[in-house]
């Protein structure tokens, strides 16, 4: 495990615009009709959660989440600017409607937001106040500034295409870093 106690638990940081809905996600029909529509920029409040609780996930990505967080008995930890915009209420509905397994999520559920922080700093900033009581961890983003933050392990990081979601090699990847030695655990 390199550096990471053996206790502890394996925590899963997840982010949504990148892994979770890559752009290719907003051709399914579904959130073809809510892109489309012209005022979702002004929305906000209740209008922009439900409109946000609409959108459909990548159900490939969902399916691997939720087979790392079983095999590996991890927690999520969202890290998203979802998190800013909603209550831990809102963001487990809209993780619920996707078939993300809620009982999953850590009670420690979001990275801090700080307005001059990136993605990598508030991992960075999590991790550090949770030190010693993390075994494993892998980071799900998007944000290549999750790769050079201070305490984080760039070995740690599935780095996904904002386009197009997750790669089918970085199932493996996600299950290496978590530890996992056996992948059919993960792919049925």
């Amino acid at each position: 495990m390199n550096n990471l106690a053996q206790t502890g638990e394996t925590i899963i940081f997840v982010d949504i615009d990148g892994p979770l809905l890559p752009f290719r996600m907003h051709y399914h029909p579904q959130n073809i009709s809510i892109m489309k529509n012209p005022n979702r920029q002004h929305w906000v409040g209740d209008d922009l959660f439900k409109m946000k609780r609409q959108l459909v996930f990548d159900p490939v990505m969902v399916h691997a989440i939720n087979k790392w967080t079983e095999a590996a008995e991890a927690k999520i930890v969202m890290s998203t600017a979802w998190a800013e915009q909603f209550s831990y209420e809102q963001m487990v509905e809209i993780f619920d409607r996707n078939g993300i397994w809620t009982d999953c999520i850590h009670d420690q559920w979001m990275t801090p937001r700080n307005p001059t922080w990136d993605r990598g700093s508030e991992i960075s900033h999590w991790l550090f106040h949770n030190l010693g009581k993390i075994k494993n961890y892998l980071i799900i983003d998007d944000d290549i500034s999750v790769l050079d933050a201070p305490g984080v392990r760039p070995d740690r990081v599935l780095l996904i295409d904002l386009n197009n979601g997750l790669r089918f090699d970085q199932l493996w990847t996600g299950c290496e870093i978590l530890g996992l030695t056996q992948y059919d655990k993960v792919l049925m």
